[in-house]
């Protein structure tokens, strides 16, 4: 074999050995890359696949509840009173509760393990069924407080008799006129727009004094009486006006109650607990809201 055979012998030797190598590499590289999508890509995919879908569960949830939230705010907002501020407060709270509740969804971390614990964290059970019927049931009250406000702010004469009627054991209602008027205050300058009298069928009347009689002429004396003022501050100075005189034995105005814009009296007459009851009662009439 002269030397020319041999270099040709010699280069297809390396040629082989070249393919051979290329096609180690190619296999190598084959391998790394499979490994690397099988162990490193992959499971970074399904992580990330698996906090998108977990965040997007939780994201409803937290858009629910904070319709529920956004509706409670907007019925404080609409700054009305309610007669009972406790149901205010109550509201609030509920409010402040479910915005704590609310799960944190938080930015997808970079590493696959990082977003895995996210994944699990975000999976924790959640139910806001709790927060969800607490706003329901304290923003109702709170409404249902406004309405019954507004339903004792000034009200009208009728109305004050219409519910004074559905009172037990009240009966001969009667409304001061300015010509019939014991106090001869009606419609003067922050006293009553109205004043209705009642006589109470349970009152102790040994003596007769006031059975018998017409409830205008017997004053709060035979059962009671609604007095209506235009303001909350006026209904106050009234209420004021009448503590000066609690328990004069000449001059008693009996009990007496604000509600409202409404002052609610009634006999001194009565037992504690039948002023307690009567009074009760009639506050009650006079809320009641369907």
């Amino acid at each position: 074999m002269d030397a020319t055979t041999d270099e040709v012998v010699e280069k297809r030797q390396n040629a082989r050995r070249i393919r051979y190598a290329v096609g180690v590499g190619v296999i190598v590289i084959a391998a790394i890359a499979t490994c690397t999508y099988l162990f490193a890509i992959a499971p970074h995919n399904r992580a990330v696949s698996a906090f998108e879908s977990s965040a997007a569960q939780v994201r409803d949830k937290n858009s629910a509840l904070q319709e529920e939230i956004d509706a409670a705010q907007h019925a404080l907002d609409a700054g009305e009173a309610p007669l009972d501020v406790g149901t205010q407060d109550a509201l609030t709270v509920a409010i402040a509760n479910a915005r704590l509740s609310l799960r944190v969804i938080p930015d997808m971390p970079s590493s696959t393990s990082d977003i895995e614990a996210a994944v699990e964290s975000l999976n924790q059970p959640l139910d806001y069924s709790a927060n969800s019927q607490a706003l329901q049931e304290t923003k109702a009250a709170f409404k249902k407080s406004v309405r019954q406000l507004r339903q004792v702010t000034a009200p009208s004469q009728d109305f004050v008799i219409s519910r004074l009627g559905q009172v037990s054991d009240v009966s001969d209602i009667q409304a001061a006129t300015e010509e019939k008027d014991p106090n001869k205050s009606l419609n003067k300058a922050g006293s009553y727009t109205a004043a209705v009298f009642f006589h109470y069928n349970n009152l102790s009347d040994p003596d007769g004094l006031y059975s018998g009689k017409p409830s205008i002429d017997n004053g709060t004396d035979g059962g009671g009486c609604i007095e209506v003022f235009r303001t909350v501050e006026d209904a106050n100075k009234r209420n004021d006006y009448l503590a000066v005189f609690d328990g004069a034995s000449i001059i008693n105005p009996g009990s007496h109650k604000v509600v409202g814009t409404v002052v609610i009296r009634a006999s001194h007459l009565l037992t504690a607990s039948q002023q307690d009851a009567l009074t009760a009662e009639i506050e009650a009439g006079l809320t009641a809201v369907d």
